[in-house]
C-alpha cells in the first residue's frame, strides 16, 4: 500500500497500479481509477531509489 502523510491521504494498493512515470519532478502512480502524485524532490535519493525498486518488484513496471 502506498500513501502520503496527509490528513486524508490517498492510498493505492500495489496490485492495482497500472502505470508509473516521472514528470516535472513528480512521481505519478496511476491505477484504473486513481492517480497519486508524489513530489520526488522532497524524498531523499536513497528512499526514492528504494521506492522505485519496490514498485518494479511488486508491480513489474518500468519507467
Amino acid at each position: 500500500m502506498i500513501s502520503t502523510h496527509e490528513l486524508f491521504s490517498p492510498k493505492i494498493d500495489l496490485t492495482q497500479i497500472k502505470q508509473v512515470k516521472e514528470f516535472a519532478g513528480e512521481l505519478i502512480i496511476k491505477t484504473d481509477k486513481e492517480e497519486l502524485r508524489i513530489n520526488a524532490e522532497l524524498i531523499e535519493q536513497k528512499e526514492l531509489n528504494s521506492l522505485r525498486t519496490e514498485l518494479n518488484q511488486k508491480c513489474n513496471l518500468t519507467y
